[in-house]
């Protein structure tokens, strides 16, 4: 699942918990797996913290557990996008690093691994965005759903397609005959 943040500003402090609908559908011995690619630098003497860099090279892979993730995200991830140079004057806000991918890759990529006998159905999963300072807080919360298929919606067209075929044969067998 790829994972992109729309915004402007930085905030000073913040984390993203993502959290599974069901424990009971998540392979518990390999749950899964976040990857972020986008990196801050500190300057030594002025303490001024910079988009250190983006991509594969800077990417960093962590484990998930059974019910989902606590992300605290760099600053690196609400600056600017320094590829973008022609946002006109007038316009307020600017195209931020996390809006975009780099080398092919969204800014955190989120891979969740199904027990092989999950029960089919519709599941949830849920995004809480906290951020602020020390006197005001904030939450943004949003929730995407998505499917576990069951054999026959996995198999289904190979199904028709046999059982066509064998249909097809019998019908030119008997004509044959």
């Amino acid at each position: 699942m790829e994972v992109f943040l729309s915004g402007f500003g930085v905030p000073p402090k913040n984390k993203l918990f993502i959290q599974w609908s069901s424990r009971y559908i998540i392979n518990n011995n390999n749950p899964g797996s976040y990857t972020t690619n986008i990196a801050t630098a500190t300057e030594k003497t002025t303490g001024k913290v910079f988009l250190g860099g983006t991509g594969k090279h800077v990417a960093e892979t962590r484990k998930a557990d059974a019910l989902g993730v606590t992300i605290h995200l760099s600053q690196g991830y609400f600056f600017a996008n320094p590829k973008v140079n022609d946002i006109p004057a007038s316009s307020t806000f600017t195209q931020g690093v996390s809006e975009v991918e780099w080398d092919n890759e969204p800014p955190l990529l989120l891979k969740i691994n199904t027990k092989t006998d999950a029960k089919s159905g519709d599941y949830d999963i849920s995004f809480a965005f906290t951020y602020g300072d020390d006197q005001h807080i904030l939450k943004d919360f949003k929730t995407i759903s998505f499917h576990i298929t069951n054999w026959w919606e996995r198999n289904q067209l190979w199904v028709e397609i046999i059982v066509g075929a064998m249909a097809l044969i019998s019908l030119v067998v008997t004509a044959i005959k």
